[in-house]
């Protein structure tokens, strides 16, 4: 039975219901995930969005023309769709483009470890000694953030530093529990 999508990415397109007869649209828009969601599940995305997001890993590179991307016109419907995403921004002069720490993160490896902190954190600087010894163990690398740097940071972390990623999850924030940390560690190489 085809339904119509009511929000998020694909509103207003058609598919096949998998869903029982009686549920709700209130009980289909828990089911469904939000955009932040679908980037923690499933972190796989095209060559090209790989591509134009890994643009800002070249040195100094805050900022990126769309036409340093390649053709303007081939790019903007994939640059279109990362800026849904969260995954890029406007920057200030017209097309130009900023990766948001989402969009970093969206192109971390299983164990690329990243740390939000701030200066003067005695926290922050508490889990970096505990996890330094495991991130050598399993070949992990750390990517330190100061979230005073930027304001979506600062506001999305300020009273929760040390926030600890692994990947694109969650690891860990405020302490680390270090078997656990270690266990993490562990399980993305299987992954």
């Amino acid at each position: 039975m085809p339904v119509n999508v009511l929000g998020g990415d694909h509103a207003g397109q058609t598919g096949v219901s998998i869903l029982p007869r009686k549920m709700s649209h209130y009980a289909l828009f828990k089911i469904i995930p939000s955009t932040e969601e679908i980037a923690i599940i499933c972190p796989f995305m095209d060559a090209l969005e790989q591509k134009i997001l890994s643009a800002f890993d070249r040195a100094g590179s805050r900022t990126v023309s769309l036409a340093d991307l390649g053709e303007p016109a081939a790019m903007s419907r994939t640059v279109a769709h990362l800026i849904e995403r969260g995954w890029l921004r406007a920057a200030g002069k017209p097309g130009t483009y900023a990766r948001t720490e989402d969009g970093r993160l969206a192109l971390a490896g299983p164990r690329d470890v990243t740390i939000y902190s701030r200066p003067g954190c005695h926290l922050c600087e508490e889990a970096k000694k505990q996890i330094a010894p495991l991130l050598a163990e399993f070949g992990a690398r750390l990517t330190e953030i100061n979230i005073d740097e930027d304001a979506e940071l600062r506001a999305r972390y300020d009273h929760d530093v040390p926030v600890i990623f692994l990947g694109a999850r969650k690891a860990a924030k405020h302490r680390v529990d270090v078997a656990q940390f270690r266990r993490q560690l562990r399980d993305a190489a299987v992954k």
